[in-house]
């Protein structure tokens, strides 16, 4: 009877050699195979071929780390990555690849804070929870940061691509999508009106908005009126000066 720990026959590619057995195969690292002399009709005991699989799939499992971390990756992203090798394969290379500072949860932290400088805390947070890093981990980072910059990073952003309206209304919708963003509503009010300035005409921008929105609204005078005044009360505009310039305009139509 063949003992069916001896090698039937090998095939060879350019890294790898394939090992076959009577009712199995194993794929290993061409080095190894070299190392080992793993020639034709050679036998092993059970321990001695757990121990050449093993050493194998550290292989493997180490070269495929390496190339995922050609780019920055937390340790949770990793383990994700190396799904289908065996658990303790894969906690041992994690180990390893962190001895050697390949990865680091708060390197990564640092990394992405610096090129995102506008996230708040909040969103921070929930970045790094949704890439595997430990909670705790995350509290001691957000624990030792300031918003204060991100807070102004982002104001002048959104400032930039704000449409121009009635000062009210600009600086409401500011603090609405800064609240979007993850930053304290108290924080965000109080540095809008610190820093906001209007720089506009206000009743230059009424009429303008006049102009744009007013013939677009269907009725006689009267509900055109009503219905116009009422859109420019919502984007911040004052009731009096609203209902004083649809008269004046409406008055220089009929004229």
């Amino acid at each position: 009877m063949k003992n069916k720990l001896c090698i039937q026959r090998h095939k060879s590619n350019k890294n790898s050699v394939i090992l076959f057995f009577e009712e199995f195969d194993i794929k290993i690292p061409k080095h190894l195979f070299k190392k080992e002399n793993l020639i034709l009709n050679r036998c092993f005991s059970s321990s001695k071929l757990n121990e050449l699989r093993n050493e194998s799939e550290e292989y493997y499992c180490y070269e495929k780390a390496i190339k995922i971390l050609k780019y920055q990756r937390t340790e949770s992203e990793l383990r994700t990555k190396l799904n289908g090798f065996r658990s303790q394969i894969i906690e041992k290379i994690i180990e390893k690849v962190i001895k050697k500072n390949y990865i680091n949860d708060l390197s990564y932290m640092n990394n992405l804070r610096r090129i995102k400088p506008n996230f708040s805390s909040k969103r921070l947070e929930i970045f790094f929870k949704s890439k595997g890093i430990n909670e705790n981990l995350i509290k001691e980072f957000l624990d030792n940061i300031d918003d204060g910059e991100a807070l102004k990073n982002k104001y002048l952003k959104i400032l930039l691509k704000t449409k121009v309206s009635s000062q009210s209304y600009m600086k409401r919708d500011i603090l609405k999508k800064l609240i979007q963003e993850g930053f304290d509503y108290n924080k965000s009010y109080s540095f809008i009106n610190e820093n906001f300035t209007y720089e506009y005409d206000e009743n230059e921008v009424l009429k303008d908005f006049y102009y744009k929105t007013y013939f677009k609204i269907k009725g006689d005078f009267k509900i055109k009126s009503k219905r116009w005044i009422s859109k420019a009360v919502q984007k911040g505009f004052k009731l009096q000066d609203a209902k004083k310039l649809c008269e004046d305009l409406e008055h220089e139509d009929i004229n």
